[in-house]
This record gives structure tokens, sequence and C-alpha cells, in this order.
């Protein structure tokens, strides 16, 4: 065990020595871990996107529900408001990642410089073995001392490389990822583009469905419960459409305060004691700063995320109530139809009930064979063409306009 010790000991030595000459970057290099990374770019798109198709599909049922009363100016708004929301999370969160980029973009030019410095002591050291060896050769009496030198060397040497090769690694990766992101702030102004109701408070004005009229007669009255009930199933989609909405958007608050509490505890850690975890009061100070305008960034996410996820809350609570008004509508459609109908059957019933009164007329006071064939059929005549005209007046006199 001790001489496991001694050898990880004197392997420690050639890097201390290699530090001095070249300063590792790996305060640089390690990410604060009391600052959460921020979502990425294709994530805000989602998100952003989650909300326009959100709002479209509202759109459409708010133009095409049947029934009085169910959507208004107010409505629209509302709907107008929480996809507004969900831009402002979007452009605050590309704000977030605008500062993290140039964050990161600094932290590579210290590795940059830190490369260099390598690059240096490579050369260095390559040029301290030859030397030493070149003294192996030319100074017998000295090799023990010069063949430790040139193992300490070669040593320090191969460490070197190690970590060069290292940082290079590290800067491809970070130069594949960094690649062009179509900017994402434009990627958001044109997906804008798409709704220019946020632009002309007046653009949407009028979205309900206008209501329809009173229904007449027994086809208008199937037409508007049909109708009904393909708005009950549009809004139920709404609903649905809706409720997975607040889900996603509370998730997404829920994460963003999440990221918020590491970042105030680290602060009011600082704003106690700057030098608590012993790093030098400039370094310090520059971690509070940034920590505090990060903290910024963060907060104008995470207040328009609570207003949109509040918007789609009330929206939710909303579509119940507007579910409740076509039911009821739905129900005054169906007991309207039904009377129609009782009004249809009852004058049919008053002609079958006149008809087996002929009927029973002409059997008991008719006793010429051929007088009572003639009265029957003509009993069926009149009896079939009342029934026709009943039917044919009472389903064209209120046909609905087409």
């Amino acid at each position: 065990m001790l001489v496991l010790l001694a050898g990880v000991l004197a392997a420690g030595a050639p890097q201390r020595a290699s530090a001095d000459e070249a300063p590792s970057p790996k305060r640089a290099e390690q990410p604060n871990p009391s600052a959460p990374p921020a979502r990425s770019p294709d994530q805000v798109l989602a998100s952003l996107n989650r909300a326009m198709t959100w709002y479209r599909q509202a759109r459409i049922v708010m133009r095409s529900v049947e029934g009085s009363g169910v959507f208004g100016h107010a409505d629209e708004q509302a709907a107008l408001r929480l996809v507004g929301r969900a831009f402002d999370v979007a452009r605050a969160e590309a704000a977030l990642l605008r500062r993290e980029s140039a964050a990161a973009s600094d932290a590579s030019d210290r590795r940059a410089e830190g490369q260099k410095k390598l690059e240096e002591s490579v050369r260095r050291g390559e040029r301290d073995v030859e030397r030493l060896r070149a003294r192996l050769g030319a100074e017998p009496a000295k090799r023990a001392a010069l063949e430790r030198e040139v193992a300490a060397a070669q040593n320090k040497l191969a460490l070197d490389r190690a970590r060069l090769d290292f940082l290079a690694q590290l800067r491809a990766l970070e130069s594949s990822r960094s690649g062009p992101d179509d900017d994402l702030e434009h990627q958001i102004d044109a997906l804008q583009e798409a709704v220019p109701e946020l632009r002309s408070p007046n653009a949407g004005q009028a979205v309900g469905a206008s209501a329809s009229g009173p229904a007449s007669g027994t086809w208008g009255m199937v037409q508007r419960l049909l109708a009904l009930q393909r708005s009950r199933s549009r809004l139920q989609e709404l609903e649905d459409s809706t409720n997975e909405l607040v889900r996603r958007v509370e998730e997404e608050a829920k994460a963003a305060r999440a990221s918020s509490r590491p970042i105030f505890t680290r602060l009011a850690a600082l704003a106690k004691d700057p030098t608590e975890s012993g790093m030098s009061l400039p370094e310090s100070q520059r971690e509070f700063r940034n920590l505090l305008e990060r903290r910024k960034l963060l907060v104008a996410v995470t207040l328009p995320l609570r207003d949109e996820a509040a918007l789609a809350r009330r929206y939710a609570s909303d579509l119940k109530g507007w579910n409740e008004v076509i039911d009821r509508e739905s129900w005054q459609a169906l007991q309207g139809l039904a009377l129609d109908l009782v009004g249809v059957l009852g004058a049919l019933a008053v002609i079958f009930v006149g008809g087996l009164l002929w009927r029973i007329a002409v059997a008991r006071y008719i006793t010429d064979p051929a007088r009572r064939r003639l009265l029957l059929t003509a009993r069926r005549v009149v009896i079939t063409a009342a029934g026709a005209l009943v039917l044919i007046f009472h389903f064209t006199s209120r046909w609905p306009p087409s």
C-alpha cells in the first residue's frame, strides 16, 4: 500500500512541474455546478411550435363551433395572449442561450491560449530530451543522474502531449457542436410572421362563428343537431389539447424555477462570504456577476411561463363551460325536433282515424257492393294524398335556405 502511494506521489510530481510551466485551464473548463444548462434551440422551438399548433386549432374551433354565446372576442384575445406569452418565453430563452454561447466562446478562447502554451511546452520538452540524451553520451560519469533526468523529462513530455491531445479533441468536439443554428432569434421571428394577429390587434376580431338563427322545420332541426354534435367533438379535442399544453407548460415552468434555485443559493453564499470556497476575490466577484446576470435572464423566462400556464389553465376551465353550453343547446334542439315530430305524427294520426271512421261508416250504411268498393277506393286515395300532403308541406314549407 505504501509502495502504491509513493508511486502515485512520484507520478504527480511531473504534473505539478508541468502545471508551473503551462497553467492548466481547469477552472475555465469545468462548468459551474450551480448554473444548470439552458434548453437547446430545438427544445425552445418545439415548445413554441406546440403553442402555435394549439393556437391554430383554437382559432379553427372558434370559427366553426355552432352555438350562440359560446365564443366571443375576449376568448380570442385570451388565446392570442397565450401564444404571445409563448413567443416571450422563446425570446427570453434565446437571450439566455446567446449569453451562454458568449461565455462558452470566452472559455474556448482561454482553452486555445492554454493549448498554445502546452504546444510550446511540448516543443521545449522535446528539446530538453534531445539535450539530455546528448549529454548522456558525452558525460558517462554522470550516466545514472542523467538517466533519471531523461526519464523525468520523457514523463513530463508524455504528460504534456496527453493534455495537448485532450484539449485538441475538446476543441474539435466544441466546433462540431457550435455549427450554424440558423439563428434561433431569426427562426422565432419567422414563426411570428405566421401569427399576424400579434402585430395587429384588430386582425382577428371576427373569429367566432356567426350565431345561427332558430332552426325551422324538422330538417333544419336535424341539421342543427348534427352541427352541435360536431362542435361538441371539436371542443372535446380542443380541451384535450389544452390540457396537454397546460401539463407541458407547467413542467417547463417547474424546470425554470428549479434552475433558478441553486443559482440563488450560490448568490446568497457569495454575498455572505465572497471567498468561502477558497477562490480569490476577483474570481468570486466575476462568478457573482455571471450568476446574477444568468438569474435575471432566467427570471425573464419564468415570468411569461407562469402567465402562459395561468392563461392555459383558464382556457381549459372555460372550455368546460363552453361544452355545457353546447350540451344545453343540443338538448333544446333535440326537444324541438321531438315536438316537431309529435306534431307530424298527430296530423297523420288524425288522417288515419278519419280514414278508419270512413271505413266503418261505409261498412255500416252502404249496402250496394259497387258503391262500397268505390267509396273504399276513394278512401284509400284520400288518406294517401292527405298523408303525402302533410309530409310534403311540413318538410318543404320551412326548408332551410341553401
